[in-house]
């Protein structure tokens, strides 16, 4: 479809109902329609953080503690900043994808872009979620990006606060594993506000209390399922990636039902030293940069980097000692 002259390019919706469309008018605007999503979240947050504090003290629960719920407050407020500071880079380069593609989707696929209504909608949720994914599946799996990421997991409590308890710098590299949705044409509207659906729903997993909503597992992440990732137990670990849909982490082999047989201990094993923003943020960074000084092999330095954050030079020599040991 030709394009309207105000330069927002888009393609008429589909017919059925549309959730949102954004009104055709200079693209420097569109920035201002992206952020109300997770702004008219925010007094449900303190809301829901408030029901479960109160709820908690009623039934004699052990659920904050003010030192650590100060500390996530904190480091949410951090990471607000440095994610406002960045959001318009990635706003133009999702919106760029979007636009400068369009002529490549219609030779290929035949479309330019899809549309608003209620079913594109939920597809953009389950790619954001795919993204999401994959996103803090590597975040586990690669040292430096659980630099970053360490700071969500090393409260040793497990609660709503803990949902705002994100890193202030994973904003440098998480955005573009949400890249495909600009690529197959979903607005930039669509792509921040699927992120911002499946962030509000995460926030809300973030509890010990049992409500009816369990019942949706094995199809939905619930609160128990993700209280399974936050554990450091063995049969935790590098389980439950997913966001919402539980079937990414039952299709890829890393999906742990919430019936664990122990009682689960929060944290990580290796905790900052002080509940304060720059060591919550830095405490992970500042080891690797310790352990990559220590190295004169830059294939090594490279190696601590990339690979998961327990591997060791040693313990990797070690590996390749009793493989050698086996071929002969």
């Amino acid at each position: 479809m030709d394009s309207p002259k105000n330069g927002c390019n888009l393609q008429k919706p589909s017919k059925g109902r549309q959730l949102f469309s954004p009104r055709p008018h200079h693209r420097n605007h569109l920035i201002m329609e992206m952020s109300p999503v997770l702004t008219y979240a925010i007094p449900f947050f303190f809301l829901g953080v408030l029901g479960e504090y109160l709820y908690g003290n009623l039934n004699e629960l052990s659920l904050y503690s003010w030192p650590d719920f100060l500390s996530n407050l904190k480091v949410a407020a951090f990471t607000a900043v440095t994610k406002s500071a960045l959001f318009s880079f990635y706003i133009v380069l999702y919106y760029f994808l979007y636009e400068q593609l369009m002529p490549i989707r219609k030779a290929l696929f035949g479309y330019s872009v899809v549309g608003f209504g209620f079913y594109w909608w939920l597809i953009a949720v389950m790619l954001d979620d795919l993204g999401f994914y994959w996103y803090h599946r590597l975040s586990h799996q690669i040292r430096l990006f659980w630099a970053c990421h360490v700071v969500h997991h090393s409260s040793d409590n497990f609660n709503l606060s803990v949902g705002a308890r994100n890193s202030g710098f994973a904003v440098l590299y998480e955005p573009l594993f949400y890249l495909l949705l600009p690529i197959l044409g979903f607005h930039p509207v669509m792509t921040v506000g699927a992120r911002g659906i499946n962030n509000i729903y995460q926030f809300f997993c973030h509890t010990q209390l049992r409500t009816p909503w369990d019942r949706l597992e094995p199809f939905l992440v619930t609160p128990r399922v993700h209280e399974v990732h936050h554990g450091k137990d063995d049969a935790c670990i590098d389980k439950n990636y997913a966001g919402i849909f539980c079937f990414y982490d039952q299709f890829f082999g890393t999906y742990q039902p919430s019936a664990v047989p122990e009682r689960i201990r929060y944290g990580v094993t290796n905790p900052p030293t002080s509940r304060g923003v720059i060591d919550v943020n830095l405490h992970e960074l500042r080891d690797i940069w310790r352990d990559i000084r220590e190295q004169p092999s830059w294939k090594t330095k490279l190696a601590i980097l990339f690979n998961g954050p327990g591997w060791k030079p040693e313990a990797s020599a070690r590996s390749n000692k009793k493989r050698e040991s086996r071929n002969r």
